[in-house]
């Protein structure tokens, strides 16, 4: 089971990867005539209507929400990747690096919006690699790219991933 859910992302990267590599080329490799310059592609497009939409982007992008799914209610970014502790993880150091945080990307430390019921402290510290991570009652927090939108699909992967509860809890239940 753990082998399907590892294969679904793998294939939706490389099929992404693929489609960006395509060309807008003829089959014959000839250029359109309306091609740009490569000065009008670096061109920054400038929106002259500030609707403040950047501002609330950058907002939602910070913020961690509680979110109802199928576990109840859960610990998430703005656009509903539901958040993890790993058990192999010691108060303020991640055991997760490598490979492990690319399948678990560890939360930065941009997330600086909680919401009120989180009863735990929010911290962050400095990854091996120099970046900062957010930490719930000093134990790393991450997100797991097997998940969709407000899926769970994590808790209890290796019988050490767990889902935190909208108090910022880890809930231990076996799936």
């Amino acid at each position: 089971m753990r082998a399907r859910q590892l294969i679904v992302p793998v294939l939706a990267a490389a099929a992404l990867t693929i489609a960006g590599c395509g060309s807008d080329d003829g089959a014959d490799g000839a250029v359109d005539d309306e091609a740009t310059t490569a000065d009008e592609v670096n061109e920054p497009v400038l929106d002259e209507s500030d609707d403040g939409s950047d501002d609330a982007d950058a907002a939602a992008a910070t913020e961690v929400v509680v979110l109802d799914t199928d576990m109840g209610e859960v610990l998430a970014t703005a656009d509903e990747q539901v958040l993890y502790i790993f058990d192999a993880d010691d108060e303020g150091d991640s055991a997760c690096v490598d490979e492990c945080a690319d399948l678990w990307p560890p939360l930065g430390a941009e997330y600086s919006e909680w919401p009120d019921s989180v009863t735990a402290e929010i911290s962050t510290f400095a990854r091996p690699d120099g970046t900062e991570q957010v930490s719930v009652g000093g134990l790393p927090v991450y997100t797991y790219v097997a998940d969709g939108p407000g899926d769970t699909e994590g808790q209890g992967v290796g019988g050490a991933w767990w889902v935190l509860d909208a108090e910022g809890i880890p809930d231990r239940s076996q799936p």
